[in-house]
């Protein structure tokens, strides 16, 4: 383990874990007594603000007792739901303490990348850049099953990620306290984050679960009983290590998985049985695509909650509120226009050779690293201007407006982000201790939805042109 795994895992010593607490806790809790004293109406420092997340604080005084009033029924939720989040810390605490294997912990540390943004940035574009060879008709046009079950799975993580987020957002409830609890994780920006729900629940529940539907209704034919139910168990086995480790490594509370898991299994049970036959029909036969998607995703980033304290969870709902919004847009464009034109846009992968498939992976990776690097430079130094002009009525908090509060943004900021596409661990470190400005939020989301069209429409077609 690392450095740092160590010196936040049970196994470090007790005296360093006190030194080190003791000036984090120092440093954190006037953080925190500022944020209590200040009412969500009041005015906001001087930017460049401070955006260390209050949720990254330590101690009891991590979102537990806000001293301005809060409204009712946030106010009766949080008094429902932190003693138990207490109590549970002092569970987790022993449960730490009496395991005492590096081996475990590792696994369950590096078990959690699998439920992260990394992951799932990195896998899901290959389910539009290689075919299965399956079809299926949807509305009298036949459609690689690989692409079908592609932009429903996208559309649950993104809504699991998008809810859970709100949620945090709004209820601002605490990670277990530590101490007496050690966080163990890969990310830090997941580690800044309020705790309820456990979004990595959340989506190991909604990919497990709709994976293994789509699995028995279009993949399992000539599958024996024994295959079928193996695969179904690796599913549920998924799933359940992912909930189990976030717990371990003291990230969450087994009300945070509970949350999770609902939100995770709900949005498969509304997706499945209401949304997914009127959503592929639509898809495939109707002008309105965009002129639909753009606004909802928009207006969704506009009523996403505002949190107590700085907090990623905005950031990466509008990213992947952005990749659905590019998803939508360049299936239908796929479907309607590219395919019915004679592209095949991409081959089976059971017809493709090793070095077929490693370039590929290695073209469609390297453009998706291009448009984000360049795209966010155009638009860091095209929108400030633009905002001035135009007044946009921008008023999230924890963000400086081009307005009033900069002229132009520091190249540091442009650059900190530049590995940043799948939120490496370099960028996470960097990712909240920068000031943070209101064009983020376009620039992200123009990034991103680039990202969607990109995975799903443009590079599948680059391939055809270029034989690949």
């Amino acid at each position: 383990m690392s450095k740092l795994a160590l010196e936040r895992s049970p196994l470090a010593s007790t005296d360093t874990r006190h030194r080190q607490k003791g000036v984090a806790t120092t440093q954190t809790s006037s953080n925190v007594k500022a944020l209590n004293d200040r009412s969500p109406e009041s005015t906001l420092p001087s930017p460049p603000y401070n955006t260390a997340p209050a949720a990254h604080v330590t101690g009891r005084s991590n979102s537990v007792q806000p001293r301005y009033p809060l409204p009712r029924l946030k106010s009766a939720l949080r008094s429902i739901l932190l003693p138990i989040i207490q109590y549970e810390t002092s569970v987790i605490a022993n449960l730490q303490r009496r395991i005492r294997s590096p081996l475990v912990y590792a696994c369950f540390k590096y078990l959690g990348a699998l439920g992260t943004h990394t992951a799932f940035l990195l896998l899901l574009p290959m389910l539009f850049w290689f075919e299965s060879g399956a079809m299926m008709d949807v509305h009298g046009r036949s459609i690689d099953v690989n692409r079908v079950y592609g932009r429903s799975l996208v559309l649950l993580l993104a809504a699991g990620v998008y809810l859970s987020g709100a949620v945090k957002d709004y209820l601002g409830l605490p990670r277990p306290f530590s101490p007496p609890v050690s966080r163990v994780s890969v990310s830090r920006s997941v580690d800044a984050e309020y705790g309820f729900p456990s979004t990595h629940t959340a989506n190991a529940v909604s990919l497990s679960l709709f994976t293994g539907l789509f699995f028995l209704k279009h993949w399992s034919d000539g599958w024996a009983d024994n295959g079928q139910r193996n695969v179904l168990a690796v599913l549920t086995l998924y799933s359940i290590l992912i909930a189990v480790s976030r717990i371990v490594t003291g990230m969450h509370t087994l009300l945070d998985v509970l949350g999770g898991a609902v939100i995770g299994g709900g949005l498969v049970v509304i997706h499945w049985l209401w949304i997914m036959p009127t959503m592929e029909e639509w898809l495939m036969t109707s002008w309105t695509v965009p002129i639909i998607i753009v606004p909802i995703c928009i207006l969704l980033i506009s009523i996403h909650p505002d949190p107590d304290g700085p907090c990623p969870c905005f950031d990466d709902s509008v990213a992947f509120v952005g990749v659905v919004m590019g998803l939508m847009i360049g299936n239908w464009h796929h479907v309607i226009y590219v395919a019915s034109s004679g592209y095949t846009a991409i081959g089976k992968s059971a017809t493709l050779g090793p070095v077929m498939v490693i370039q590929r992976l290695v073209y469609g990776v390297s453009i998706i690293v291009a448009w984000r690097l360049s795209v966010k430079r155009i638009c860091y130094a095209l929108l400030p201007p633009l905002y001035r002009l135009l007044a946009f009525p921008f008023r999230r908090k924890y963000f400086a407006l081009a307005d009033k509060d900069y002229q132009s943004i520091p190249s540091s900021h442009v650059g900190s982000f530049a590995p940043s596409l799948l939120h490496l661990p370099t960028s996470e470190r960097n990712r909240f201790k920068l000031p943070r400005y209101d064009v983020d939020i376009a620039t992200k989301l123009i990034v991103y939805s680039g990202i969607g069209w990109l995975a799903t429409e443009g590079i599948p077609v680059l391939f055809e042109l270029l034989g690949l």
